[in-house]
């Protein structure tokens, strides 16, 4: 029975972390952009390009549906996905190219899943739907987490642009920490995935070029050092916030990016407060529930509105 419980846990934890990610992702993307062109006049949303979550909503998108609703056939979540687009249920200031499905996708593991939604979307295929249709109906526990799903949606799909190796590296060493509970080989286990992770990304998008900073044809070779480099910049962010408190510090603080630290922070608010469907873990989940709402009245946007 314990180790159901853990199983359990771990599962609640990854899902808000993952649900962390893309809240923390969106506000990252927002701040660089205020404080590197703030805008003279009227909202920010004016100086913003189109939101479009693409390959890493796919992604984080499976993994959601895997651990969340296992019941449901991932074909049929796919052909769901694509239907609630044509239905126009999308951020209207964008362009969309939807692929068809071509068979069934079959995998054994999650991570097997989201690499076959990248090869079926890698055209945007699943982009402003997910976050606009399909993640809020993955919410299945007891209590009602819309005030930061809808915030983080919101943001989103104002602000996110594909950044594929940033969310991947944070949503590796999340996966990390989730299943080894920061164990000595934590890191090292995060380092080989995300090595592996990467160069499957590469392949997959070579021939669209949609991996930031990387040529086409040297995808994985390039994807592969900048993820080592990206996984020393986390690492180092994790030992230093300790805290939620200084964790809220680290990420609110001036640096040439500040996406990885926001979606840092978002990640640690997101592990705790998927704990809120674990009855004697009620702290736990008050406490990410208040980092994440310091996230979003730290966010420019908000204080726009």
């Amino acid at each position: 029975m314990k180790d159901s419980e853990n199983m359990l846990k771990r599962r609640d934890r990854l899902v808000g972390g993952l649900w962390g990610l893309l809240i923390g992702s969106a506000f990252g993307e927002v701040r660089a952009t205020w404080l590197k062109d703030p805008p003279a006049t009227g909202s920010i949303r004016d100086r913003l390009p189109g939101a479009s979550w693409g390959l890493e909503g796919a992604q984080i998108l499976c993994l959601l549906m895997g651990l969340q609703k296992k019941d449901v056939p991932f074909e049929a979540m796919a052909g769901h996905a694509i239907q609630s687009a044509r239905l126009g249920i999308c951020y209207p200031d964008s362009e969309y190219r939807f692929a068809e499905l071509e068979g069934p996708l079959s995998s054994p593991t999650l991570l097997g899943q989201s690499y076959a939604a990248l090869e079926c979307y890698r055209q945007h295929a699943i982009e402003q739907c997910a976050l606009l249709f399909s993640l809020p109906l993955l919410w299945n526990g007891s209590e009602d987490p819309s005030v930061l799903a809808h915030q983080g949606l919101i943001l989103g799909r104002e602000a996110m642009r594909d950044d594929i190796d940033k969310a991947t590296l944070v949503m590796g060493c999340m996966l990390a920490k989730a299943y080894l509970d920061d164990q000595a080989d934590a890191w090292e286990y995060a380092a080989n995935n995300l090595l592996r992770l990467s160069a499957n990304i590469g392949i997959a998008c070579a021939d669209v070029g949609t991996v930031i900073g990387t040529p086409p044809g040297d995808t994985a070779h390039a994807q592969t050092h900048r993820m080592l480099y990206l996984l020393a910049h986390v690492r180092q962010a994790l030992q230093i916030t300790r805290t939620f408190e200084r964790a809220i510090d680290f990420a609110t603080a001036p640096s040439p990016d500040l996406r990885i630290p926001m979606a840092l922070v978002g990640m640690m608010a997101g592990l705790h407060y998927g704990e809120s469907l674990i009855p004697s873990d009620r702290l736990a989940s008050l406490r990410g529930r208040e980092l994440a709402k310091q996230c979003i009245a730290a966010c420019p946007i908000t204080q726009l509105r």
